[in-house]
């Protein structure tokens, strides 16, 4: 069994464990490789203070005036780090350091899903437009730079 592997210096016990844990599965479901991802995020915090933590500064009244805007603008370089790291394939396991609750890995895995569908969804049109012969080099800029399913719907609609 290969195994990919994009782990930092701060290799941990609970890594190991977890590790431990992902071959097994991956044996038997016949998985010849698979990724593993360790990324330290670097204080990923929502924007609401949370009674008994440390986390005042990481509100929008605190000293890094932590805001919905700049939340959602980092759950998107992570999950967009994810996803490269991963070669477009779904890890098997991904070790997150320095993440506030699992508040905050829900909406990473909400904006993980919503990538992935998005890369999906261009990937396909592109097709479709390929397909018919009709791809030009603006259309194809329009398509990468889709930030939205519906960005990308509305740059198929012409080709239906």
């Amino acid at each position: 069994m290969r195994m990919k592997s994009f782990i930092s210096k701060g290799r941990t016990l609970l890594l190991v464990v977890c590790v431990l844990l992902v071959l097994p599965l991956c044996a038997q479901r016949g998985v010849e490789s698979f990724t593993i991802v360790e990324y330290n995020v670097e204080n990923l915090f929502d924007t609401v203070h949370a009674e008994g933590k440390r986390d005042a500064e990481f509100t929008p009244q605190g000293r890094l005036h932590w805001d919905t805007r700049r939340y959602r603008r980092k759950l998107t370089a992570i999950a967009r780090a994810i996803v490269a790291a991963a070669e477009k394939d779904v890890p098997a396991l991904v070790a997150l350091c320095e993440v506030e609750n699992d508040t905050v890995l829900r909406d990473l895995n909400d904006r993980l899903t919503f990538l992935r569908n998005l890369e999906k969804r261009k990937q396909e049109v592109s097709d479709l437009i390929t397909a018919q012969e009709k791809m030009t080099p603006e259309i194809r800029a329009a398509i990468d730079a889709a930030k939205t399913v519906t960005e990308v719907e509305d740059i198929y609609r012409p080709f239906r």
